[in-house]
């Protein structure tokens, strides 16, 4: 029989067996060979071999051997578990699972296939059931390193964080340098905000495993986006074409050097990475929002606006699809068709894209409108005829009267493929006259005879907000007394940053705590109608002013939101405003010198 063994022979294997656990995989094969030679269907051997292939990098040869071992010992569930693995190794995770759920029906109490299984399931996005399967295996094998690796994952994602590094901390009692433990944890901190400790725990991870390895690809990926979020652009550029040197079709690491590309100016070679990230992968949701977010910053907007719906793939907190089942809007005007738009994204956007609502308005759409409470009021007088509604304030019944939606975003696809196809007209939005009036004169009676000048320096946005905000105690240039009564714009907690610009200029800045932007967005709106002129990095403010038509001047970091275009001075959604922009990233002083002569100039002139 195959599965005997002659003493000598069974001696050979055991000494491959000795040789494969010290590491020593060539003299290890070398071993099995001899064995395979005079019974070339042995099991063992078989198996041992496929096992020693698949680390070395050959999982085709593993799975051929492992499948020949499988069908000698059909109910051996570890023999079956690694042909598991050499499977998934070749990238059929189609037939891995399958295998696993072989192996786990002969053998539930087998820690491996436990482990897979939670895999599996984890990736399926069911947490629950992995966080059973891994516990499971855990109680079978308590020291089983990559049981405490699943078991972290599967906290995480029920968003368990302090109990998942508890996990990884286990897991690294059992095996301090255990490279996907570390990796593990890593991450886990940078996402918590503790980029220190992420840093530490995945320079180990490189040092514990190989260059160009799955786990040092990742590690390293990871300390390049740390260090593009600390600014220190040129180690973080360096780290990414190493990865990509050692894994040119690491599609996240080209998306990530793409992105950083992107922020230094580089749009031409963002460009190129987010396309060679879809040449190896076309679905990936994140390249193709890249590549709109291109597009629409070179004003290629018909491509732009199509690439733009993969925003939905994306994984983006903010955004939150209020579709609910009703047929999407195709971009067709038929009279009495009652459509839904519905908001998206924060205030800013909101405003943004209802300048596409005018469009609709005259088209003969039975139109419903869906947005962000606070936006209701300011839309509502803006488009008097228009059936303006606050989010979850329809009613099934409601619901289901809609022929069609669309959320405001999506509109562009029908209704500014082109330049030409954005309108003239300088405002759409309609502040509160009384209230805008009563405002005014108060900062009149404040300005004696001075121009009223509104001002905001910051944007929370948690991925551009830093590279687009500027502090006010840099405005020294800008903000001089003689020139203009100065009126903060800026929501939020403003008084460290007023106070701090006020000793550094030399000047007031009113701080009206009649208006909170935050909660009374139409309040604040009637304050920007209120002024003469507003200056401003881009947040919410400039778009609320640019759709009321109040002359703005925004200054924009050099790579900016596809709202303003890669250059120019002006932008197709609100032709009253005046961009000022970086020449290099972070620097602000020839912007702000730039700004302060055309303040000066047309402080002369008003």
């Amino acid at each position: 029989m195959e599965n005997f063994l002659s003493p000598k022979l069974a001696a050979v294997l055991d000494r491959g067996m000795a040789l494969h656990r010290a590491g020593n995989l060539s003299a290890a094969l070398e071993a099995y060979n001899k064995v395979l030679k005079k019974q070339p269907r042995q099991p063992d051997a078989l198996s041992f071999k496929g096992v020693a292939l698949m680390r070395l990098g050959d999982a085709e040869g593993a799975v051929k051997l492992l499948s020949l071992a499988a069908k000698r010992r059909p109910e051996d569930a570890i023999i079956l578990n690694d042909l598991g693995m050499a499977q998934e190794a070749m990238g059929d995770a189609d037939s891995a699972y399958q295998t696993f759920q072989k192996a786990y029906e002969l053998d539930p109490a087998l820690p491996a296939a436990l482990v897979n299984m939670a895999r599996y399931g984890l990736a399926a996005g069911d947490a629950d059931e992995a966080l059973v399967q891994a516990d499971r295996a855990i109680k079978a094998q308590p020291g089983f390193v990559q049981a405490y690796n699943v078991r972290g994952l599967a906290l995480q994602a029920l968003y368990r964080k302090d109990e998942a590094l508890i996990a990884y901390a286990a897991a690294l009692a059992q095996s301090p340098n255990d490279a996907d433990a570390l990796f593990n944890k890593g991450e886990l901190l940078r996402q918590m905000g503790t980029e220190d400790g992420a840093l530490t725990a995945l320079e180990r991870a490189i040092q514990a495993t190989a260059e160009g390895s799955r786990v040092w690809v990742k590690a390293a990926m990871t300390i390049g986006l740390i260090q593009a979020s600390q600014g220190d652009h040129e180690a973080a550029m360096r780290l990414y074409n190493r990865v990509l040197e050692q894994a040119p079709s690491d599609v996240s690491t080209l998306i990530n050097r793409g992105e950083l590309k992107q922020k230094l100016g580089d749009i031409d070679g963002a460009d190129a990475d987010f396309s060679a990230a879809l040449d190896i992968d076309n679905e990936s949701p994140i390249a193709r929002f890249n590549k709109a977010c291109g597009y629409l910053l070179s004003g290629d907007w018909a491509a732009g606006w199509d690439a733009h719906e993969a925003r939905w793939s994306i994984g983006d907190p903010s955004l939150h699809s209020r579709a609910r089942g009703i047929a999407k809007w195709d971009g067709a005007f038929k009279g009495g068709l009652k459509v839904l738009v519905w908001g998206e994204q924060g205030l800013g956007d909101q405003v943004l894209f209802s300048g596409l609502i005018r469009d609709l308005v005259c088209s003969g759409l039975d139109l419903t409108v869906e947005l962000d409470q606070r936006m209701v009021p300011l839309l509502q007088r803006s488009f008097p005829d228009l059936n303006v509604v606050s989010y979850d304030s329809l009613q099934p019944d409601e619901l289901l009267s809609f022929d069609a939606q669309i959320a405001l975003g999506s509109l562009g696809r029908f209704l500014r493929r082109s330049p030409e196809a954005f309108p003239e007209a300088e405002s759409y939005l309609t502040a509160d006259a009384e209230h805008a009036r009563r405002l005014r004169q108060k900062y009149l009676d404040a300005a004696a005879g001075r121009k009223v000048v509104g001002v905001a320096w910051n944007s929370v946005n948690p991925s551009s907000g830093v590279a687009k905000s500027l502090p006010l105690n840099q405005w020294g240039p800008i903000l001089k007394p003689e020139d203009a009564t100065f009126v903060s714009l800026q929501y939020g907690d403003v008084a460290d940053d007023v106070r701090a610009a006020s000793t550094a200029a030399g000047v007031d800045i009113l701080v009206d705590e009649e208006i909170d932007p935050i909660a009374d967005f139409d309040g604040a709106a009637a304050q920007i109608a209120a002024m003469d002129l507003i200056i401003s990095t881009s947040n919410t403010a400039v778009h609320v002013a640019g759709a009321l038509g109040v002359p703005t001047w925004v200054m924009v970091p050099i790579a900016p939101n596809w709202r303003w275009g890669f250059d120019g001075q002006s932008a197709p959604w609100y032709p009253n405003l005046r961009l000022f922009r970086q020449a290099s990233y972070g620097e602000w002083d020839s912007v702000i010198a730039e700004v302060a002569d055309a303040f000066e100039a047309w402080r002369k002139d008003a």
